[in-house]
């Protein structure tokens, strides 16, 4: 037998095949990159609603943080007041003792002056008896 090399109708389809498959490798790899496009853009937007997720969970943590705070305020200056209406009741009472002991000191006053008054009066009178 004779070879004369390859058998030129078998070397056309093995061609179209071998161009068929390289196009169809080139469409794949066209595919894959549009998919991992893709792929990336959907993980970008996941990350992104994931992000705005933890923002949002974070205000609304920050705004709990400002009622508490505020809260804590308004406590603190309820408590202020209790204190300050508890300071002036004490004031208060502390006045109407104080008031309590000038009315006292003054009528021992009055009562030591009327003494005297009273002594002196008698000296006088004994006085004017005894001339």
């Amino acid at each position: 037998m004779e070879e004369c090399g390859p058998c030129p109708v078998f070397a056309s389809f093995t061609l179209a095949f071998a161009l068929q498959l390289r196009e169809k490798a080139r469409e794949n790899l066209s595919q894959g990159k549009k998919n991992l496009s893709q792929v990336k853009k959907d993980h970008s937007q996941s990350t992104n609603l994931s992000q705005v997720k933890k923002d949002r969970s974070q205000s609304t943590n920050l705004s709990q943080v400002k009622k508490d705070r505020s809260q804590s305020t308004n406590l603190s200056q309820v408590k202020k007041d209790r204190s300050q209406s508890t300071n002036l009741s004490q004031v208060k009472k502390d006045r109407s003792q104080s008031t309590n002991l000038s009315q006292c000191i003054e009528i021992n006053l009055n009562l030591k002056f009327m003494k005297i008054l009273s002594v002196g009066a008698g000296c006088s009178l004994r006085t004017n008896g005894q001339t």
